[in-house]
């Protein structure tokens, strides 16, 4: 949040899953002024699609594919 704020952005956190919509609400509000909000996850979570540090936005990594569950009688 700080770095958003060093450079002239609103700098927005969302800590929990009660926290996510009441921050997207409050980023909507802003419209003078770039948002940038950070949500936290727990460091075992597989958030993607990511680009991990170091690396460029050319280097996007997205979850393997995984088959959709069939039903029964489709």
């Amino acid at each position: 949040m700080k770095w958003a704020e060093a450079m002239g952005c609103v700098g927005l956190r969302a800590e929990s899953p009660e926290e996510i919509q009441p921050v997207i609400d409050k980023a909507n509000e802003i419209d003078d002024r770039p948002v940038v909000v950070e949500f936290r996850t727990d460091s075992r979570e597989k958030v993607f699609p990511m680009v991990a540090a170091g690396h460029s936005n050319d280097d996007i990594q997205v979850p393997e594919f995984q088959p959709l569950p069939t039903r029964p009688g489709l």
